[in-house]
């Protein structure tokens, strides 16, 4: 059978339309988690969240594409289909604030579930029609309806795969998410448009394609209300998470998807305890020659510590953190005694050689641990890379005592397989069964130390609520249901300080 140029265009456009949707999908489901982030964190829930709706909607949409395709079997009726998709995917964002601070009330584990429902199922419900529809308008016109089939799969799939590459090597860390949504909301809304224009579609129905198009993209954003009197200086989308730096009451602020890392007042000191207390208790350590922070931050803390260390090494995964630290911070880089790596931690400490005479571990992503570095093969890491009089300080945020202390709990314990002396210190006043949020530092080494510590700060774990605790491991690593309190918590102390950014 003959087929004229114009019918191949036509069919190379369906062809490279099932791809742009096929690549859309996965930039949403992708791209979709830094939506959630600022709100749920970048847990095992958010991610479980966005696959789930992602699946069910996409199956919900090839069932109805199916049925859809069938009795309405024109390319006019596909190309809305795709339309309709985009135009739900520049929207979304239009009001993901107001459905993120409503899905708040679900908490940490049903809060990312209903927010996902609610911004991507219909979106990913109508890219999901795409390829049926696209199978039926193929088979139509050939035999081979097995090959056509495969063929169709196999461009959404490669779609898919390429739109996986282009959102976290690319998109994600140098656009912001709302950005990247609206664009790619228009990109398909202006394929479906150039391929209802192929079809010769009436001049009506083209123009009102052109005016939902102009609606989605200067639709107003919803969004709350922005304190006044915060001043935001920089904001920037990196690999691990949304950068803000911002000044409030005298206090300058490094905030990562709505966890403050480090605030500093205005004379460059550390504002948080916590950073004072580590700074303490290395300063009393027997040999202070070398010392290595995993986690950068601001680098208030590695720059305090070089007032008692030699040399101090820093390792930071984020190569925008260094910059930011640098111009916000005043960190100085400079120097063969104090280098920052760009790396893993476990990974550099995997690959180091050196013995430092303390490590200061510290390193959250946004409002998470991360961690891979909070288990037992990572503690092990750590002790391998200390002197043998070396000391280890891990750095958490929870509770010292109480229910809400399980994450606490299940960390001594896990140091205390790798280390023979551990203590748990708290930047607040400890009380028996008192829920009281506070950084919680552990204190480990091969040999016990002597520490000048109130008793009132110290944590104190009994061998009774141990026995009932689990250890965390590479196999077996729970930190994400066990700081979901944690995650609740800092939530609360941030919107009361900073609201909304």
């Amino acid at each position: 059978m003959n087929i004229s140029m114009f019918e191949k265009l036509k069919i190379w456009w369906l062809y490279g339309t099932v791809f742009i949707t096929g690549a859309s999908v996965l930039i949403i489901e992708i791209l979709g988690t830094r939506v959630l982030a600022p709100f749920f964190g970048s847990t095992i829930y958010v991610w479980s969240s966005l696959i789930t709706i992602t699946l069910g909607a996409l199956a919900l949409g090839y069932f109805v594409g199916g049925y859809f395709a069938d009795k309405y079997p024109k390319p006019k009726s596909f190309y809305g289909v795709v339309f309709i998709a985009g135009f739900f995917t520049a929207l979304l964002i239009k009001i993901s604030e107001p459905v993120l601070t409503w899905s708040d009330r679900f908490g940490f584990q049903w809060g990312p579930l209903a927010a996902a429902l609610i911004l991507f199922s219909l979106p990913l419900f109508f890219f999901g029609m795409v390829t049926p529809f696209a199978i039926r308008l193929r088979a139509s016109l050939v035999e081979h309806t097995g090959h056509i089939s495969g063929t169709i799969f196999a461009i959404a799939t490669v779609g898919s795969v390429a739109g996986a590459i282009l959102t976290g090597f690319y998109l994600i860390p140098n656009f912001f998410f709302s950005t990247v949504f609206i664009a790619l909301g228009l990109i398909v809304m202006l394929v479906a448009l150039l391929g209802l224009l192929l079809e010769r579609t009436k001049w009506k129905i083209l123009s009102l394609c052109v005016l939902l198009g102009i609606m989605a993209f200067f639709a107003p954003s919803y969004e709350s209300a922005k304190n006044s009197d915060i001043t935001v200086l920089y904001r920037s989308p990196s690999f691990y998470g949304d950068i803000v730096v911002a000044e409030k009451d005298a206090f300058r602020c490094l905030i990562v998807d709505t966890q403050a890392q480090n605030c500093t007042g205005i004379d460059g000191r550390q504002a948080f305890a916590y950073g004072g207390a580590i700074v303490d208790i290395l300063s009393s350590a027997t040999h202070r020659d070398s010392a290595l922070a995993i986690g950068l931050g601001g680098g208030v803390i590695t720059r305090d510590l070089r007032e008692h260390f030699n040399k101090v090494d820093a390792v930071e995964i984020d190569a925008k953190m260094v910059e930011v630290a640098e111009r916000f911070f005043g960190y100085d880089t400079g120097g063969a005694n104090a280098r920052v790596f760009i790396a893993d931690g476990r990974r550099f400490l995997r690959e180091n050689t050196k013995r430092y005479d303390a490590i200061v571990l510290d390193a959250f992503s946004g409002p998470s641990l991360a961690s891979h570095l909070y288990t037992k093969e990572a503690f092990e890491e750590i002790r391998n890379s200390l002197s043998a009089d070396g000391i280890a300080i891990v750095n958490t945020v929870g509770f010292a005592a109480g229910s809400k202390a399980e994450l606490q709990r299940a960390m001594f314990k896990t140091l205390k397989q790798i280390f023979p002396f551990v203590i748990a210190v708290s930047t607040e006043e400890v009380k028996k069964d008192e829920e009281i949020f506070a950084n919680i530092i552990f204190i480990a080494s091969g040999k016990e130390i002597t520490l000048s510590i109130r008793a009132g700060l110290l944590a104190r774990y009994a061998d009774s609520e141990l026995d009932q605790t689990a250890s965390l491991t590479d196999a077996r690593n729970p930190i994400d249901i066990l700081s979901i309190p944690i995650f609740e918590e800092s939530r609360k102390v941030y919107h009361n300080i900073f609201g909304s950014l």
